[in-house]
């Protein structure tokens, strides 16, 4: 199933039938973690097409962002909590997650090995700080360094327990001063020059849209 709605959405993504503009620019208060998990996979492989990656990669990467937080979920009995105050538990599965979620979608059969990874590192920042902590310096894949970017936009523009839901300007802004710490700078800039350009577009359109100082959006 879960390939065949990163290959949907791969085909929806080529051929110009997702509305990428709309998933950059409009803010959610939906806090479903599915949504986060289809968001992410649409908006990563956009980021890799954009990259001019092969199809074949881009698919991966699709995937990979589609699962990174299948180990959130792998407990019955610790639930995310819908306020700001997280228990121990909570704590602890977060922290544990990524190694969790890598562990699974290594057992499972088909999957290709780019996508466990993608899941351990997601959440190791470019600078090498983050989790799950690293007792020595390692260089983070490609795709995980994607993720990365697309995990923490998706996540800054969605209503959050702990966090309302910042604009897009605000969310850029936000990640630009962790350029070069959480974030690959030459992969940043082209995330930006993605957003800016979708921003062209609809400005080409007669839309209220200017990046910069943009408000509401």
């Amino acid at each position: 199933m879960a390939m065949e709605t990163t290959e949907n959405l791969l085909k929806m993504n080529a051929g110009g039938e997702l509305p990428l503009k709309i998933l950059l620019y409009r803010r959610s208060s939906d806090p479903d973690p599915f949504i986060h998990a289809i968001n992410t996979c649409a908006l990563s492989m956009a980021l890799a097409r954009h990259l001019k990656l092969a199809d074949a990669q881009i698919k991966e990467i699709g995937l990979g962002a589609l699962l990174h937080d299948v180990g959130l979920h792998l407990s019955t009995q610790v639930s995310l909590s819908q306020t700001s105050a997280v228990s121990l538990d909570e704590k602890k599965l977060q922290w544990e997650h990524p190694a969790r979620g890598a562990a699974l979608l290594l057992a499972t059969p088909g999957i290709p090995d780019v996508v466990p990874l993608m899941a351990y590192e997601h959440h190791i920042h470019y600078d090498g700080t983050g989790y799950p902590e690293q007792e020595r310096p390692r260089e983070l894949n490609l795709a995980s360094l994607i993720l990365c970017i697309i995990d923490t936009y998706d996540s800054q523009r969605r209503n959050r327990p702990e966090q309302a839901a910042l604009s897009l300007t605000e969310t850029l802004n936000w990640m630009d001063r962790r350029i070069g710490a959480h974030f690959h700078p030459l992969l940043f800039k082209q995330f930006r020059g993605l957003v800016k350009g979708l921003a062209r577009k609809r400005c080409e359109r007669g839309s209220r849209c200017k990046v910069q100082g943009a408000r509401n959006t």
